[in-house]
């Protein structure tokens, strides 16, 4: 036991030595570019004298929009251009962001040409079209390769343009890298965390990170504080996130949905307009899903516009949100409020709900849209 106790203690003291040495790494390599950038607003007199955008109320929730009708008003502006316009930062609300898509597809080439071979074009996402009002929060749907994650790493100016078509729009502007950079975060599906460090000095690296150089400490830390009791993590903020350290040491800390929580606010910390999150329920149990999206969902009436990828909702889940966007195998066949997809399948498309051997509508759609899992006689139907 004394062998055991000896080699402890010095792991755990190496573990922390090496995230604290990561740390001052990153803010002394962050130092140089925002002392740079501070001095060169100072000489333009400073980011106080920035003329303000003028912006409407970001609560602008409008439904019963269908994908044909939306093609038709695509192009509406909000009254600033991403470009040009400041973000806001420092725990205010976000500018109102809308996020529009025309015809946007993606395909790629199989196998390498030959003699006489040519390379075969497969169509992961066929072209669609649609829209995300400022303020609103929207699941995309559907079943393991429908194209969830393709069409949202589109929508976030993820994929090359190689093979991808169609047109991605803020505010009626073309997506570019500095709207993106400005305006968007992507919270991926993997927890990327120091299990050593606590949720508060997670926090605070990712701040370092996201927040401009031109915000004093004390409106920095006041963000950290109302990103982490909006997701519900203030108790915890002096628990070490947890996980396993090298050599095998495993390190307690926050559960698995904790972890999530903590994942999504280091993408808030920026105050982003638009909030882009990869399956955020994947690997929690049914009640620590439904917190999650409870959490995610309350982040619009701050006026964030949230994007989230589903797998397999619950019911609950699936009524937590404004707009669904239900997708199978690359096609969206459907994109509206989750009230009218039971009528629109059941009543617009003829396929009948029965609840006693359905089950619940959320189950019964992704069932109904996963076509390459079911026999050939059912699938052909489908289609």
């Amino acid at each position: 036991m004394g062998s055991i106790d000896s080699l402890w203690i010095p792991t755990i003291a190496v573990s922390h030595i090496v995230g604290v040495l990561m740390w001052l790494y990153a803010v002394t390599r962050l130092a140089g570019p925002k002392s740079k950038r501070k001095a060169q607003q100072q000489s333009q007199g400073g980011p106080d004298e920035q003329p303000a955008a003028k912006h409407p109320s970001p609560y602008q929730n409008g439904h019963g929009d269908r994908a044909v009708e939306l093609s038709q008003a695509i192009h509406e502006e909000l009254d600033f251009d991403p470009e040009t316009a400041v973000p806001v930062v420092g725990g205010t609300s976000p500018l109102p962001v809308e996020l529009s898509w025309t015809l946007i597809s993606y395909k790629v080439l199989q196998g390498k040409p030959g003699k006489g071979k040519k390379s075969k074009v497969k169509q992961i996402l066929h072209p669609c079209t649609g829209r995300f009002r400022a303020g609103e929060a929207a699941a995309l749907m559907g079943p393991s390769g429908a194209g969830k994650s393709t069409m949202m790493d589109i929508l976030t100016g993820r994929k090359p343009s190689e093979g991808t078509g169609g047109t991605v729009r803020v505010n009626g502007h073309v997506l570019t890298p500095v709207i993106a950079g400005k305006y968007l975060s992507y919270v991926g599906q993997e927890d990327v965390f120091l299990p050593n460090l606590t949720a508060w000095e997670s926090l605070n690296f990712y701040s370092w990170l996201s927040v401009p150089a031109a915000l004093n400490r004390a409106d920095r830390q006041a963000g950290m504080h109302k990103t982490l009791e909006t997701m519900g993590l203030q108790e915890v903020k002096h628990s070490m996130v947890g996980g396993s350290m090298p050599g095998g040491v495993l390190v307690r800390g926050l559960s698995g949905g904790e972890k999530r929580r903590l994942s999504v606010a280091c993408g808030l910390i920026g105050n982003p307009s638009l909030v882009f999150l990869d399956e955020p329920t994947t690997g929690l149990d049914s009640h620590a899903a439904l917190s999650m999206v409870r959490h995610i969902v309350s982040l619009t009436r701050l006026g964030h516009t949230i994007a989230c990828s589903i797998h397999q909702p619950r019911q609950e889940i699936f009524n937590a949100f404004d707009k669904v966007v239900i997708l199978s195998e690359g096609h969206q066949v459907y994109i509206d409020p989750p009230g009218g997809c039971c009528q629109w399948f059941n009543g617009g498309l003829g396929y009948a709900y029965r609840p006693e051997e359905d089950g619940t509508v959320a189950d019964w759609v992704i069932t109904l849209v996963s076509i390459r899992f079911r026999d050939e006689d059912t699938a052909h139907n489908s289609r």
